[in-house]
């Protein structure tokens, strides 16, 4: 063991032990040592002598433990902040709508039709068929409908959810809102195929402001249903839809459409 004697200055950090840098561990080691040398030259005689070679000795000790605590001791950990829980009264998401669960507790939904489409997830094939068929009495039950009809997989279901869509009681007045505001594309969609058959200006509104949809299955049924509607009115928006529509099967919808229009007595 090296002594150190009580007059000789702390020796200087060894090149080799810079991996932290003289600012990083040899610095720590000295601020937790300094203090402490310090208070053993006080109580050697209170003059600011160097301390004796036992009291520096047992100061050293002192500072190297401080340090070792330093890197030692674990830090408490910081909880992460707990996620504020969900407004109940915040409004549901397109794809919120598309859940089975949101689909199921609507609550502009009748009991009998929430139990319906609760139903259509039954692992018996006859029970979905019956629900689907059920769902048809219901106007409220659009927007479900057609958000199912939109991801299922199954054609015998497929093809009740499609006679169900066509079956519900809808007024002209909900085909409008349908079409305008509907979060499913296929529920705007099938509103604009019904209001083809109309014939009123609201209708026809309706089915013009319907061309500029974002999803091309909606401007595609909205074409169509303005070439089968008759009316001249929607014959120049039909003419530029045939020229400007991103989509070409929309394209080709709307000069089919404006054809029909152009052809009509």
């Amino acid at each position: 063991m090296d002594l150190v004697h009580p007059g000789a200055p702390p020796p200087a950090p060894e090149a080799g032990a810079a991996g932290s840098g003289p600012s990083g561990l040899a610095l720590r080691a000295r601020s937790a040592r300094a203090p402490l040398l310090g208070s053993a030259s006080v109580r050697a005689g209170g003059t600011g002598r160097a301390p004796s070679g036992a009291a520096a000795l047992q100061a050293l000790r002192a500072g190297v433990i401080a340090l070792a605590l330093v890197f030692v001791l674990p830090q408490p950990a910081v909880a992460d902040p707990a996620p504020a829980p969900a407004s109940p009264n915040a409004p549901a998401s397109p794809s919120d709508l598309a859940s089975p669960t949101a689909l199921a507790t609507a609550p502009a939904l009748a009991p009998a039709t929430a139990s319906a489409l609760a139903r259509l997830d039954d692992p018996d094939p006859r029970a979905r068929i019956l629900a689907a068929r059920t769902l048809a009495h219901d106007p409220a039950a659009l927007d479900p409908l057609a958000a199912r009809l939109a991801k299922e997989s199954d054609p015998a279901l497929r093809r009740a959810l499609t006679d169900a869509l066509a079956r519900l009681p809808l007024s002209e007045e909900a085909l409008v809102a349908a079409v305008r505001q509907s979060p499913q594309p296929a529920a705007r969609a099938f509103a604009a195929h019904s209001l083809g058959r109309a014939g009123t200006v609201a209708a026809l509104t309706a089915l013009l402001a319907a061309t500029a949809d974002a999803d091309t299955l909606v401007r595609k049924e909205a074409y169509q249903a303005l070439g089968a509607s008759g009316d001249r009115a929607a014959l120049d928006a039909l003419v530029r839809a045939a020229v400007r529509d991103p989509a070409a099967g929309c394209r080709e919808a709307a000069a089919a459409a404006a054809e029909r229009l152009a052809a009509a007595p």
